[in-house]
């Protein structure tokens, strides 16, 4: 599996996001992620946030940060 850098998930995410209705459910995104093409890291990066619905763009983004003390998957 190839990591990419934050950027480049930054980018690919967006790209998927256009294809996004909101607010959604955290099922419908990992689907809809999966059909428009995104890559297994960001697929397993949706299919682990803790929240099951978004109401926003603008919300999915904070939940994808990584918190504090906690490292990304490599």
């Amino acid at each position: 599996m190839t990591t990419g850098s934050p950027m480049s998930e930054q980018t690919e995410l967006q790209r998927v996001l256009r294809a996004i209705h909101f607010p959604c459910r955290k099922g419908y995104l990992v689907s809809r992620a999966a059909y428009e093409g995104a890559s297994q890291g960001l697929l397993d990066r949706l299919r682990d946030l803790d929240d099951d619905r978004f109401d926003s763009p603008e919300q999915l983004w904070r939940a994808l940060r990584p918190s504090p003390g906690r490292s990304d998957r490599a």
